[in-house]
């Protein structure tokens, strides 16, 4: 494939914030275009997109040694800076933009956000939340804009028909998801319980009382919203003396819950939760903060140990392997944060990572 074409699909895939498939394309054509400033740029700002800071700031000094003068790079390093919460910076960078272009929208705009937000903290608290990514650079036009023009008017059409039949057309029921499906028959409300208990050993006996009420708990706080919740209660369904029929539906409402992302997840437990009874959380997500040690890179995952509560290099809590299935960069020498899902390998606590939060450090 011709070096046009594949800069030609990497920006589409740009436009498209097809991120993912940007990185895929152009890692493998790094040497032949190491004077390529588009190139970087585009591998820069797809890694902040997919939060891969680390990679992002690699790539997008690579891009300034190349070209120096480029508003569209300068809100893109700013916008690290902003994140890290090293103000002064992130200001001098914007000021610079507005020289090269007085009109550019995102840096007026966050230079305001810095004036209303000037304490340090207040901005890196912000670093965990969507506000930061409205100072990333723009991504274009989306190729997709004019069919989506022609889409949003027939929608227009319907819009006042659909708005107000929308729960019958989806089957929603103004609920979350339409959960009759799961509701429990006759004879599984009669028989909750497995009959025989000498063929399996199962880590927790429960009563019939115990089996509805976790079932019927996952139900409720999975309309509400509280996803880890409800894999908690059906971890402990699928590893007690509840009936197959129970133990089946249970698994089938594990299919519509939804990842969490840093915006909108906090820690329902601990990690000493964890340690306790790893069973009970498997699947589930958790935030953990440490450092990582025993670094091993193959060509698809980034392996690791994660020493938990060690960031400040006084306690640690415990070491819990991870993988991370995503180009990434990972400093060794500082803490960092990891959103992950809870694995167990041969009985013992992993984590399959899918985001994480590293400041970059300071020069005092």
């Amino acid at each position: 494939m011709q070096k046009t074409d594949i800069l030609a699909q990497a920006e589409k895939a740009f436009r498209a914030r097809n991120f993912s498939k940007v990185i895929s394309l152009l890692e493998p054509q790094i040497i032949e275009y190491k004077e390529n400033f588009r190139f970087y740029y585009l591998l820069g700002v797809s890694c902040m997109y997919r939060n891969d800071f680390g990679g992002a700031e690699s790539y997008l000094s690579r891009a300034r040694r190349i070209k120096l003068n480029s508003s569209d790079l300068m809100v893109a390093q700013a916008a690290l800076f902003l994140r890290r919460g090293d103000i002064p910076r992130a200001v001098e960078y914007y000021l610079e933009v507005l020289e090269y272009a007085p009109n550019n929208k995102t840096a007026k705009k966050a230079l305001k956000y810095i004036r209303n937000n000037s304490d340090e903290e207040k901005v890196q608290s912000a670093a965990f939340s969507k506000n930061i990514m409205k100072f990333f650079p723009s991504t274009g036009l989306h190729p997709f804009v004019p069919v989506f023009s022609i889409i949003a008017v027939c929608v227009l059409v319907f819009g006042v028909f659909f708005a107000t039949n929308y729960k019958r057309i989806l089957g929603l029921n103004g609920t979350r998801a339409d959960l009759s499906a799961f509701v429990l028959s006759v004879d599984e409300k009669s028989h909750p319980l497995e009959m025989d208990l000498s063929t399996t050993n199962y880590r927790y006996i429960l009563s019939s009382t115990e089996v509805a009420k976790l079932y019927g708990e996952a139900q409720t706080l999975f309309q509400q919203g509280k996803d880890n919740a409800v894999q908690i209660n059906i971890n402990k369904l699928l590893n007690s003396n509840a009936s197959t029929a129970i133990k089946y539906k249970a698994n089938l409402l594990l299919e519509y819950l939804e990842e969490p992302s840093f915006d909108n997840f906090s820690n329902t437990f601990s990690y000493e939760d964890l340690k306790q009874d790893p069973y009970l959380y498997q699947n589930c997500w958790i935030i953990l903060s440490g450092r990582i040690s025993n670094v091993n890179i193959t060509e698809n995952v980034y392996f690791c140990d994660l020493l938990v509560g060690y960031e400040d290099m006084k306690k640690l809590d415990g070491i819990v392997p991870m993988e991370i299935s995503q180009p990434i960069t990972i400093d060794a020498t500082q803490g960092i944060k990891v959103l992950g899902k809870i694995v167990l390998r041969d009985g013992k606590v992993a984590l399959e990572v899918k985001s994480i939060y590293q400041p970059l450090q300071k020069n005092f």
